[in-house]
C-alpha cells in the first residue's frame, strides 16, 4: 500500500509538472497569436499605404507627361517666333 501511495504521489507530481508546462505553452501560443494578429494588421496598413502611393505616383507621372507636352509646345512656339524674327 505504501508503495502504491508513493507511486501515486510521483504520478501527481509529474502531472502537475506537465500541467505547468502546458500552461506555459498556452501562454506562449497566445503571445504568438497576438503577435501574428499585429503583423497581419500592419501588413494590411502597409498594403493600403502602398496602394495610395501607387495612385499618387500615377498622378505624378501624368502631371509630368502633361508638363513635358506643354513644354514641348512652348519650345516649338518659341522656335517658330525666332524663325519669324530671323527671317524678318
Amino acid at each position: 500500500m505504501q508503495m502504491l501511495l508513493k507511486q501515486y504521489r510521483e504520478i501527481i507530481k509529474k502531472l502537475d509538472k506537465l500541467d505547468n508546462k502546458l500552461q506555459e505553452h498556452d501562454a506562449i501560443l497566445f503571445k504568438l497569436e497576438m503577435g501574428l494578429e499585429t503583423v497581419k494588421s500592419r501588413v494590411g496598413t502597409i498594403d493600403t499605404k502602398a496602394d495610395r502611393i501607387e495612385r499618387e505616383l500615377e498622378s505624378v507621372k501624368l502631371a509630368i507627361k502633361d508638363v513635358d507636352a506643354r513644354m514641348g509646345e512652348k519650345i516649338t512656339e518659341h522656335g517658330n517666333r525666332l524663325l519669324k524674327l530671323e527671317t524678318a
